[in-house]
């Protein structure tokens, strides 16, 4: 694993960086737009290094551990699994008017029979040590007209 202190010139210039992030977004009301173009374009590069950055944090500092397989079996228990969707991120937080055969990862489809969908998921990141999986998922249903819903479980 490497060690990487942050230097003092990387602090001064990080805290450069966020004062000109922080000054341009107070000023992009009225920026000329091509430099509101520029200056959003870099903004989205940036944003997508942090976004590695938490999500490999996140992953490696919360409990429980993201990737984790291990939960608690009854006795005599000969096989256990936990799909993707309890395990690792996905890579979208969440869907709205999820259409039927929608899938949430490689090994979870949801079903349903409704004319007009109003169900939304969302999947959520546990953090608390007695939470049995990394992450769960939320499912809401506004006005179901269907007559079945169904997750459906992959098994390997």
């Amino acid at each position: 694993m490497g060690q990487h202190r942050t230097s003092l010139l990387e602090k001064v210039l990080l805290r450069r960086a966020r004062a000109f992030w922080s000054r341009a977004a107070l000023a992009a009301g009225t920026t000329d737009l091509s430099v509101l173009r520029t200056q959003r374009n870099e903004a989205r590069i940036l944003r997508q290094k942090l976004d590695e950055l938490s999500h490999q944090a996140d992953s490696r500092l919360a409990l429980p551990r993201i990737g984790s397989t291990s939960f608690p079996k009854p006795a005599g228990t000969d096989w256990s699994w936990r799909p993707q969707l309890w395990r690792g991120a996905l890579p979208f937080k969440g869907l709205s008017a999820v259409d039927s055969k929608t899938m949430l990862g490689d090994e979870v489809t949801v079903f349903h029979d409704c004319q007009i969908s109003e169900l939304t998921l969302r999947q959520l990141r546990n953090y608390r040590e007695a939470d049995l999986a990394p992450f769960g998922l939320r499912m809401d249903v506004f006005r179901f007209d269907g007559s079945f819903l169904s997750l459906v479980l992959n098994m390997p």
